[in-house]
């Protein structure tokens, strides 16, 4: 669920074309919606309950959602995915979606410089197993091979 297309369907919804207007409509501070815009911010359970009320959608999916996408910590994640879960619905599959696309991948490993001028990459996978996602850290040289220890 991304954030930008929640706010352009309120306006639609509303007849406005303002986010000024839009902001003081859900009684947000134009400065947060403008947050919100540029990704710098994510809403608030009563930002999510406000946009949840002007589109006539159940507020929990909009929390839930928005909580497990911004939780650090991966227990009170999986909680709110659970959450989310439960409470089914379109949003539990875009939420999949959008974690999907935003999980990095290997192309996008950190080159890390080893003394001898060549360089590593490290980076971090996700595996499922036993329908859980895990996370593997692993290394590889420029060559794609494996580094051994010396």
């Amino acid at each position: 669920m991304e954030i930008n297309k929640l706010l352009d369907d309120c306006k639609e919804k509303l007849g406005i074309e303002s986010d000024y207007r839009l902001a003081r409509i859900v009684d947000i501070s134009d400065q947060r919606l403008s947050d919100y815009r540029r990704g710098k911010r994510i809403p608030d359970a009563y930002a999510c309950s406000k946009i949840a009320e002007v589109l006539e959608v159940d507020e929990m999916k909009l929390i839930a959602h928005f909580e497990a996408m911004s939780a650090k910590i991966p227990k009170i994640r999986e909680y709110w995915e659970k959450k989310l879960e439960r409470l089914g619905g379109i949003a539990a599959a875009i939420f999949v979606v959008v974690n999907l696309i935003m999980t990095p991948t290997p192309s996008q490993a950190a080159p890390m410089l080893k003394q001898d001028g060549s360089a590593m990459y490290i980076m971090l996978n996700s595996i499922y197993a036993d329908n859980q996602k895990l996370w593997a850290l692993s290394s590889v040289d420029e060559t794609g091979v494996v580094p051994t220890a010396r």
